[in-house]
């Protein structure tokens, strides 16, 4: 059972009986990585609506530290590319969707992400955990494939660990 009432399954979550394809923490570019589940919350009735898909993977190597989001389909395939290298092959494009990138300074910590709605804006909370040992990746990539919705969309950094919370995106809807 995952928060808003949703039951949560190895490959997604079912809520109101609405399907959200699972959260995966995969290596980029690893045919047949294990994919284990990075939990989702659900947070309102809205919260089933706006993620479609989500990847943690190394970013390249001269990927700047931020958050920026991509709408039209060239300009998904360009951030894919700027975040991840130019190897970094594009999912499918859908007209509904767009993609946002956070790249973070050093190993993957991604806990989980909090899905809501408040008040006409969307917000995604991306809960860090503990720092990964020096040998980890240099940068992070957490690349989320998102609903379009008319929302305003706010992206969220919670460092659990620092006990700080950034605003790290800001975003009109559509």
């Amino acid at each position: 059972m995952v928060a808003g009432g949703g039951v949560a399954y190895r490959d997604g979550v079912r809520v109101r009986g609405l399907w959200i394809p699972a959260l995966v923490v995969a290596a980029c570019g690893c045919e047949g990585a294990p994919t284990p589940a990075v939990p989702i919350e659900l947070q309102g009735a809205d919260a089933a609506a706006i993620v479609r898909r989500c990847l943690v993977a190394p970013a390249d190597a001269g990927a700047a530290a931020g958050c920026w989001r991509a709408t039209a389909d060239d300009d998904r395939a360009a951030l894919l590319r700027r975040v991840l290298g130019e190897g970094a092959a594009a999912p499918a494009d859908d007209p509904d969707v767009a993609l946002v990138a956070l790249v973070e300074p050093g190993g993957p910590r991604l806990e989980r992400v909090l899905i809501g709605s408040e008040e006409g804006v969307d917000v995604l909370t991306l809960v860090l955990g503990a720092p990964p040992p020096p040998a980890a990746a240099a940068r992070t990539a957490v690349l989320l494939w998102i609903e379009r919705r008319p929302h305003q969309l706010a992206v969220v950094r919670r460092d659990v660990p620092a006990d700080t919370e950034q605003t790290v995106g800001i975003f009109d809807g559509r």
